[in-house]
Protein backbone atom coordinates (compact mmCIF):
# COMPACT_ATOMS: atom_id res chain seq x y z
CA UNK A 1 0.00 0.00 0.00
CA UNK A 2 1.46 3.31 -1.04
CA UNK A 3 -0.48 5.59 1.28
CA UNK A 4 -3.71 6.05 3.18
CA UNK A 5 -4.67 8.83 0.79
CA UNK A 6 -4.55 6.50 -2.24
CA UNK A 7 -6.47 3.83 -0.37
CA UNK A 8 -9.21 6.30 0.55
CA UNK A 9 -9.40 7.59 -3.03
CA UNK A 10 -9.72 4.02 -4.31
CA UNK A 11 -12.50 3.27 -1.83
CA UNK A 12 -14.33 6.44 -2.86
CA UNK A 13 -13.86 5.72 -6.57
CA UNK A 14 -15.10 2.14 -6.36
CA UNK A 15 -18.16 3.00 -4.30
CA UNK A 16 -18.91 5.95 -6.58
CA UNK A 17 -18.70 3.72 -9.65
CA UNK A 18 -20.99 1.22 -7.99
CA UNK A 19 -23.56 3.94 -7.26
CA UNK A 20 -23.37 5.04 -10.90
CA UNK A 21 -23.90 1.43 -11.97
CA UNK A 22 -27.03 1.26 -9.80
CA UNK A 23 -28.39 4.50 -11.26
CA UNK A 24 -27.91 3.18 -14.78
CA UNK A 25 -29.61 -0.11 -13.92
CA UNK A 26 -32.57 1.72 -12.39
CA UNK A 27 -32.99 4.84 -14.50
CA UNK A 28 -31.97 3.93 -18.02
CA UNK A 29 -32.42 0.18 -18.20
CA UNK A 30 -35.36 -0.16 -15.78
CA UNK A 31 -33.87 -3.38 -14.48
CA UNK A 32 -33.98 -2.52 -10.79
CA UNK A 33 -36.97 -1.69 -8.61
CA UNK A 34 -36.89 1.37 -6.37
CA UNK A 35 -36.94 -0.77 -3.22
CA UNK A 36 -33.93 -2.87 -4.28
CA UNK A 37 -32.15 0.23 -5.56
CA UNK A 38 -32.41 2.05 -2.23
CA UNK A 39 -31.49 -1.08 -0.29
CA UNK A 40 -28.32 -1.52 -2.35
CA UNK A 41 -27.56 2.20 -2.13
CA UNK A 42 -27.77 2.09 1.68
CA UNK A 43 -25.37 -0.86 1.73
CA UNK A 44 -22.89 0.94 -0.52
CA UNK A 45 -22.94 4.07 1.63
CA UNK A 46 -22.45 1.97 4.77
CA UNK A 47 -19.52 0.15 3.15
CA UNK A 48 -17.96 3.44 2.08
CA UNK A 49 -18.27 4.96 5.54
CA UNK A 50 -17.07 1.84 7.34
CA UNK A 51 -13.95 1.36 5.25
CA UNK A 52 -12.97 5.02 5.20
CA UNK A 53 -13.23 4.97 8.97
CA UNK A 54 -11.27 1.73 9.24
CA UNK A 55 -8.51 3.08 6.99
CA UNK A 56 -7.91 5.93 9.45
CA UNK A 57 -7.31 3.75 12.49
CA UNK A 58 -4.85 0.90 11.94
CA UNK A 59 -4.12 -1.39 14.85
CA UNK A 60 -0.54 -1.64 16.09
CA UNK A 61 0.87 1.67 14.92
CA UNK A 62 4.40 0.80 15.96
CA UNK A 63 4.66 -2.59 14.26
CA UNK A 64 4.97 -2.43 10.47
CA UNK A 65 4.05 -6.11 9.96
CA UNK A 66 0.84 -5.65 11.92
CA UNK A 67 -0.06 -2.57 9.92
CA UNK A 68 0.65 -4.33 6.61
CA UNK A 69 -1.51 -7.27 7.66
CA UNK A 70 -4.26 -4.90 8.82
CA UNK A 71 -4.43 -3.09 5.49
CA UNK A 72 -4.32 -6.33 3.48
CA UNK A 73 -7.25 -7.61 5.51
CA UNK A 74 -9.07 -4.29 5.07
CA UNK A 75 -8.72 -4.52 1.28
CA UNK A 76 -9.84 -8.16 1.30
CA UNK A 77 -12.90 -7.32 3.40
CA UNK A 78 -13.74 -4.34 1.18
CA UNK A 79 -13.55 -6.43 -1.99
CA UNK A 80 -15.72 -9.15 -0.44
CA UNK A 81 -18.44 -6.70 0.57
CA UNK A 82 -18.43 -4.96 -2.82
CA UNK A 83 -18.71 -8.33 -4.57
CA UNK A 84 -21.59 -9.23 -2.25
CA UNK A 85 -23.51 -6.09 -3.23
CA UNK A 86 -22.82 -6.70 -6.92
CA UNK A 87 -24.05 -10.27 -6.70
CA UNK A 88 -27.25 -9.16 -4.94
CA UNK A 89 -27.90 -6.54 -7.64
CA UNK A 90 -27.20 -8.99 -10.46
CA UNK A 91 -29.47 -11.64 -8.90
CA UNK A 92 -32.22 -9.05 -8.51
CA UNK A 93 -31.87 -8.01 -12.14
CA UNK A 94 -32.12 -11.65 -13.26
CA UNK A 95 -35.23 -12.16 -11.12
CA UNK A 96 -36.84 -8.96 -12.46
CA UNK A 97 -36.20 -10.06 -16.06
CA UNK A 98 -37.84 -13.46 -15.45
CA UNK A 99 -41.07 -11.76 -14.38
Amino acid sequence: MASKRHLKKNIQAITSDLVNYLYIKRSFLNELSDEKFYEALRKIVAINNEFLSRSNRPKGKNNSKTIKTYYKQLITDFNAQINEVLSIVDETVKDEKKK
